[in-house]
């Protein structure tokens, strides 16, 4: 009579545990389930209070061990796509300061993103390099054929067709990035429009202000029913009030990130 148990043991050693496509040491991975089995092994025997003899019941465990078949099962690699919208969130979410204060000051985030933002173009020219193997030059430039640079003058003087592909792939991958990122600003424009960072403003003033502060505008001469001559107000006069707005206008940039 034989006796048949499946059970599942979960490793990944990628550095996005959502995928284990470029698995690197198919050999490691599977010693490691080996020792998850048998510390599971050990621990079963200890709760059935089998503690005599141990190091022949190791022994035992380990001969079990060798008759163990393990298999690595791959996810389906990710589309280039995938990690060019990866790279892009962790590129803007070192820009979500500067990203609230131009809603704040301007009414939307800029999308001129070489000019604008404190070294995006060199972060973004970077999160890809030029080391590309011909297959995976061709795999990039293919995957991402809406945004291929076609400018010639960027591999002028390239004899080898290695070094060409590899440098179409960068040009045509930061492309894809800068698009994505541009993108990810349009939409916080949309939802975080001047209405919405008004709104916030209101939130804020009516947490803050005092009857104190109400009668000091009054004898300002500030019309408490204009909003924009309040907000002016608190902006010169209330400090907590500009400090917390830029805290939730940044929180709010970095719900729309998730």
């Amino acid at each position: 009579m034989k006796a048949r148990t499946s059970f599942y043991i979960h490793i990944n050693d990628d550095k996005d545990p959502g995928h284990n496509d470029y698995i690197r040491n198919e050999y490691e991975l599977r010693e490691e389930a080996k020792n998850i089995l048998r510390s599971r092994i050990v621990s079963l025997a200890i709760g059935f209070g089998i503690h005599h003899s141990l190091y022949h019941s190791l022994k035992d465990i380990d001969e079990f061990l060798r008759y163990q078949s393990f298999t690595i099962c791959r996810q389906p690699k990710p589309s280039t796509m995938y990690y060019v919208k990866a790279d892009a969130q962790d590129i803007i979410s070192d820009y979500i300061e500067e990203i609230a204060k131009m809603l704040i000051d301007d009414g939307e985030a800029s999308t001129d993103l070489y000019n604008d933002y404190n070294n995006m173009d060199a972060n973004i020219s970077e999160s890809d390099s030029y080391g590309h193997n011909p297959s995976d030059a061709i795999e990039i430039i293919d995957e991402l054929s809406e945004f291929e640079d076609d400018d010639s003058g960027l591999w002028e003087g390239c004899r080898d067709y290695r070094e060409i592909l590899s440098t179409i792939a960068h040009y045509t991958y930061t492309n894809a990035l800068y698009a994505e990122i541009e993108s990810i600003i349009e939409s916080i424009n949309d939802t975080l429009d001047s209405d919405a960072i008004t709104e916030i403003e209101d939130q804020i003033t009516k947490e803050l202000l005092t009857e104190d502060d109400y009668q000091s505008m009054k004898e300002a001469n500030i019309d408490i029913e204009d909003f924009d001559q309040v907000r002016e107000w608190c902006e010169e006069n209330i400090e907590e009030f500009t400090s917390e707005r830029l805290k939730r206008v940044m929180k709010a940039v970095e719900e729309e990130l998730k």
